[in-house]
């Protein structure tokens, strides 16, 4: 039953208080009331976000706001162990509670029990926390020794150790089988270096410069990254075959989009390229997984991956033109073909086919498939 009591003002004032009661004595009294402070404001409104929904039961609701407040405690002490300016530390804060917020929500939608719930939670907020390092890394806000610093916090680690679980809940359980066989991932990995090997031949054959080659692998290597991450925490058990699927129809259109971007300068070495790489491989991983969990053939989907992602990066590369980051004209010749060869040959072979198959009647019928499917997924729900 839908929870239309939840007073989460009270309830933000609430957590303020038992925050306050568990500050480390190491941490001083502005930087304790700015924790107390930010904690009251994100349960606040993540409480009015939520409300609005009228999805969730009051005790759902309640467990969002526990949740994103624990979580912002134990990263905002990781914070201010550290060196990190003071005026980064809110954002930061900001960024893992809406994880927190994403992580939990997309779990209701999926029926995913609490203690799966609390394990997804960890890892995305470790996740986005190294990434907002990283960033700032990458800046020059920080140096290596903080950022090595920050990434060796863990408060929470600390005290579910000491105080045995205790006096906060548990999100360890070693018992619990939450991530992907070890053997699975170390395959895609595998997989992923000898396709990434193949990528730095390609490209040395058609004598493109060494810094140009070296920033290609790069975003290839992070946009396969993202695809590794999903397999890995996706709930589902995989079988090899359908990793090398999912890892082969991924390096192929991730290298050849990458490489008509970046050759017409949408691409490049920095943070936004690497979202950009990391926002395809997503769409085109969500895809593959849909077929490859539904045993659909891959000489009949192949097509449709890559027209349906190629359509959801042009909607993504449009948003920017209207800031005039790009023009018309790059965006549309990002979608031409590459001219290099690449992994056609491995395709054909799971494809079981002589040729990866392509029709006039072929792409008539994809676009009528996409067309409802994009309803369906984008509109409908």
């Amino acid at each position: 039953m839908v929870g239309k009591n939840f007073d989460y003002i009270s309830y933000s004032k609430e957590m303020k208080k038992q925050v306050s009661l568990r500050i480390p004595k190491d941490i001083n009294v502005d930087d304790g009331i700015f924790i107390c402070n930010v904690i009251e404001n994100f349960v606040r409104i993540a409480g009015e976000s939520i409300s609005k929904t009228n999805l969730y039961t009051t005790e759902q609701q309640k467990y969002f706001c526990q949740i994103i407040a624990e979580w912002t405690f134990y990263k905002s002490i990781d914070i201010l162990r550290t060196d990190i300016p003071k005026e980064y530390w809110e954002n930061i804060l900001q960024s893992i509670a809406y994880t927190v917020y994403e992580v939990i929500k997309q779990s209701y939608e999926r029926n995913i029990d609490q203690e799966q719930i609390l394990q997804a939670v960890k890892y995305y907020v470790n996740k986005n926390f190294k990434y907002s390092l990283s960033e700032l890394y990458s800046k020059n806000i920080i140096d290596k020794i903080i950022y090595s610093k920050a990434l060796s916090q863990s408060y929470i680690d600390n005290i579910t150790s000491e105080n045995n679980h205790n006096n906060c809940y548990s999100i360890e359980n070693e018992q619990y089988k939450f991530l992907n066989d070890s053997v699975i991932v170390a395959f895609a990995r595998n997989l992923t270096y000898k396709y990434l090997f193949k990528a730095a031949h390609c490209l040395k054959k058609v004598s493109m410069q060494t810094q140009d080659r070296q920033n290609i692998l790069f975003l290839l290597r992070k946009g396969m990254e993202t695809v590794i991450n999903h397999i890995q925490t996706e709930i589902f058990s995989f079988s090899i075959p359908q990793v090398e699927r999912i890892v082969t129809v991924s390096m192929e259109l991730l290298f050849h989009r990458i490489v008509v971007m970046y050759k017409n300068n949408i691409l490049s070495y920095n943070s936004w390229s690497e979202e950009c790489v990391s926002f395809l491989g997503t769409i085109i991983y969500t895809l593959e997984f849909i077929y490859t969990k539904d045993n659909d053939e891959l000489k009949d989907t192949y097509e449709y991956t890559n027209l349906f992602s190629n359509k959801q990066l042009k909607e993504y590369l449009n948003e920017y033109l209207k800031s005039e980051t790009f023009t018309k004209t790059q965006i549309n010749k990002a979608f031409e073909k590459s001219y290099i060869v690449f992994l056609e040959k491995e395709l054909c072979e799971l494809m079981k086919s002589k040729k990866i198959p392509s029709s006039i009647g072929y792409w008539l019928m994809l676009f009528f498939i996409l067309n409802l499917t994009y309803y369906y997924f984008f509109i409908y729900k």
